[in-house]
């Protein structure tokens, strides 16, 4: 089969490797689309903080965004069976330990990233890829592989605000990224009365509004902090969602969020935070919350989607060709990542 490999920061290749054999718990996967994410990018460039520290193992197969079907499955697999479309939540879990077992998989000590960080477990930008039957989802019939592909970041965007009482609250959107734009449709199922979103990108505030931001405003044209003042008659934001990666704005968290107000962050940063005032947070009661993945959200989103509930079709702006570009996916991100939000590779596609 073939597969796109990051041989090291800044060097990618289109290989020719072994069909995967599956063990018995396990299922192959014949991939439909792989979503490329900014995590990813920034891997591949050197930009993340991961890179940085040197937690990137190479070879790595990368790509955790991704749907499929199934083309054959392990001998004691019972869940899912030959023909089933699925994806995974990015994380494998051991199914062993003592949080695995009582159903706490989110909580695993030894579970691996799917192709990013540390000891990663193989990716989907390749033609076929096995994950155990555990961390295997199906899919509705009414959710179409695209949209499963694109749900990643919609799943961590949904867990930066599942604890969070959003109703009737005012909610700011930190970021128009793919999470920040599946946000959208999210907290308005949550029930948010006004969503604000922070953004800069032309093309991404028109999606934004497509998915039904009450209010825009352009940091390119205006100060954030001024014009949610203004724009809130001074009660700034019941909740705020941080997913750009941009540490200001953590530095300036009692700037953004009302006094007993919650500030939820799902980024990763590439240095510290280091100008928090903590008297800040204290003083103001401010709920300050860190959330990592997506646990036991795929499954609701892929409900919900299912069923119109959340749409999050305007997210996906392109879809390019796994054999036409190969190698080349990050020059394609590249050139078009201010115009547009999430990428699709098709593998496979509908023929998967």
């Amino acid at each position: 089969m073939l597969a796109v490999v990051m041989k090291d920061i800044g060097k990618m290749s289109l290989e020719k490797v072994p069909i995967p054999e599956i063990e018995s718990d396990q299922v192959l996967i014949r991939m439909a689309y792989c979503g490329i994410c900014g995590t990813d990018y920034d891997n591949f460039h050197g930009f993340s903080s991961f890179s940085k520290e040197g937690k990137l193992q190479f070879p790595l197969r990368w790509g955790h965004e991704w749907s499929g079907r199934v083309c054959a499955v392990g001998k004691n697999v019972s869940s899912i069976k030959v023909g089933d479309r699925v994806i995974n939540e990015g994380k494998i879990t051991c199914g062993k330990c003592p949080d695995c077992r009582a159903g706490r998989r989110w909580q695993c000590k030894y579970r691996r990233t799917v192709g990013t960080v540390g000891d990663a477990w193989p990716g989907g930008m390749a033609e076929y890829s096995v994950l155990p039957e555990r961390n295997t989802l199906k899919m509705g019939d009414h959710i179409t592989f695209q949209q499963a592909a694109a749900l990643e970041p919609a799943s961590i965007a949904m867990n930066g605000l599942r604890d969070i009482d959003l109703k009737d609250k005012t909610l700011l959107i930190t970021g128009s990224g793919p999470i920040g734009l599946t946000a959208i449709p999210i907290a308005r199922y949550f029930g948010s009365k006004r969503i604000i979103v922070a953004a800069r990108k032309k093309a991404k505030i028109d999606i934004a509004r497509r998915l039904g931001a009450d209010e825009i405003i352009d940091t390119t044209q205006s100060d954030l902090y001024d014009t949610l003042r203004e724009i809130t008659g001074g009660e700034l934001a019941d909740v705020v969602l941080e997913t750009s990666g941009e540490a200001s704005f953590i530095e300036n968290i009692a700037k953004l969020t009302s006094i007993s107000g919650t500030f939820s962050t799902v980024s990763f940063y590439s240095r510290p935070i280091s100008g928090l005032n903590m008297d800040d947070v204290v003083f103001n009661k401010i709920t300050l919350l860190g959330r990592c993945g997506s646990y036991n959200c795929c499954e609701l989103l892929l409900d919900l989607i299912d069923q119109g509930k959340v749409n999050i079709d305007p997210v996906i702006t392109s879809v390019i060709d796994f054999y036409e570009y190969g190698d080349r996916v990050m020059d394609y991100y590249e050139s078009h990542k201010a115009s547009g939000s999430k990428t699709l590779v098709k593998i496979f596609g509908e023929d998967a």
